[in-house]
């Protein structure tokens, strides 16, 4: 597991996320970004993209922009890995 800080522009949304988040549920994740902070670090792949976590990245986006620097950790694996961590994950 290698933890890092990266810049929110650097990171992408994984392609194949499944999920999908109501506006409701969006809204309170912000709210919970505002109040909280980010309490917990983005899983991304060799290639910056989100494997874990991309409502928060989206929330991140809204709330603090671009240049923010958001704790990650960088997984490498096979693509059929990260799917499954993916879907683990979230």
């Amino acid at each position: 597991m290698d933890l890092q800080n990266r810049k929110v522009k650097e990171l992408s949304e994984y392609p194949n996320n499944p999920r999908n988040m109501s506006k409701e549920m969006f809204d309170q994740l912000v709210h919970s970004l505002q109040e909280f902070g980010l309490v917990e670090p983005l899983v991304i792949n060799t290639k910056n993209q989100v494997i874990g976590g991309n409502h928060r990245l989206r929330a991140i986006r809204q709330e603090l922009g671009e240049e923010t620097l958001v704790p990650v950790v960088v997984v490498e694996l096979s693509p059929n890995k990260e799917q499954k961590l993916y879907r683990d994950w979230e």
